[in-house]
């Protein structure tokens, strides 16, 4: 079976865990920027990473524009994010704003701890962190340099 590693991530942990994993399995990894619709076809399996935004999977709009490709191949998602894997709840939602039940069923979801680098984030998304996180990193950016 021949497969590939794609991902999408905001941040370096995303495509960090995918170089990892294609020096383990010798697969070619690559950002969903620079592989081709036209080749997928080519592939019987994925495995795709993705980080979280705005909690939905930032890759979500690439896997439904590729879902009449992907639909009859295996796919394995692995899901970047600073949420514990043990709060279901909040992946389930992830799921949910980015997927329909159809592409839900036909992936095999993976859930892998991220990294968040304030001084990187959109000013939106850092307006909506609560205010003990703001606080945090207000304090480690400004006094403990």
């Amino acid at each position: 079976m021949k497969g590939i590693i794609v991902h999408c991530g905001q941040y370096g942990s995303t495509e960090q865990y995918a170089k990892w994993i294609s020096e383990e399995s010798k697969l070619q990894a690559f950002s969903v920027k620079d592989i081709k619709s036209k080749d997928l076809p080519n592939y019987d399996f994925f495995i795709l990473g993705t980080s979280v935004i705005a909690y939905k999977f930032l890759i979500a709009k690439w896997i439904i524009k590729n879902w009449h490709i992907l639909k009859n191949k295996k796919i394995f998602l692995y899901v970047v994010s600073g949420t514990q894997p043990e709060e279901i709840s909040l992946f389930n939602k992830y799921k949910n704003n980015s997927f329909n039940k159809e592409i839900q069923e036909n992936i095999k979801f993976y859930y892998f701890g991220g990294r968040q680098i304030f001084k990187k984030l959109p000013f939106f998304i850092r307006t909506q962190l609560p205010p003990i996180i703001l606080i945090f990193f207000l304090i480690t950016t400004l006094f403990l340099k």
